[in-house]
């Protein structure tokens, strides 16, 4: 019995010293970063992009640097760690997401969530918006990398 106690006691040693922090999303994505394409995919050279929301923001006018905001501002609000954070990480991206909106000129009487490509790129930036899992904020980060590897061609 007692060699299973000194079996277990080493066990749970080691298992608690080789525990490693995982990185915050901050520290994962980069999102000012230049593009890495993949070649060996020949649909689409950024990984896990979507590019028809990547056409329809540039097909609306909006800005890069404006979208890299948003999706900081997102990896932002999913790594903070108190309320604080939090609520000034919402803060941001509210008034980025606003501005975003503002700039779609959705207000015009004939075009709607279903419109192309304003009503798309909106439904889009909602989706993004409410990010709270690593899944979609993979895609959505690709989706700005994708835009700025296409406008590097």
């Amino acid at each position: 019995m007692s060699k299973f106690l000194c079996i277990l006691l080493v066990v749970i040693l080691c298992g608690c010293t080789h525990h490693q922090q995982s990185n915050t999303f901050k520290e994962k994505y980069d999102i000012y970063a230049e593009p890495k394409p993949d070649f060996s995919n020949w649909v689409i050279a950024i990984p896990g992009a979507s590019p028809y929301p990547a056409m329809a923001y540039e097909q609306c006018g909006l800005p890069i640097s404006m979208l890299e905001d948003f999706i900081d501002a997102i990896v932002r609000r999913m790594d903070a760690k108190n309320l604080t954070e939090y609520d000034a990480a919402q803060d941001r991206l509210d008034t980025i997401f606003n501005q975003l909106h503002n700039m779609l000129k959705m207000e015009e009487g004939h075009k709607t969530l279903y419109t192309w490509p304003e009503g798309y790129a909106y439904r889009h930036l909602l989706g993004d918006y409410m990010i709270r899992d690593e899944a979609a904020l993979k895609t959505a980060y690709a989706t700005i990398q994708y835009m700025k590897y296409q406008l590097s061609q």
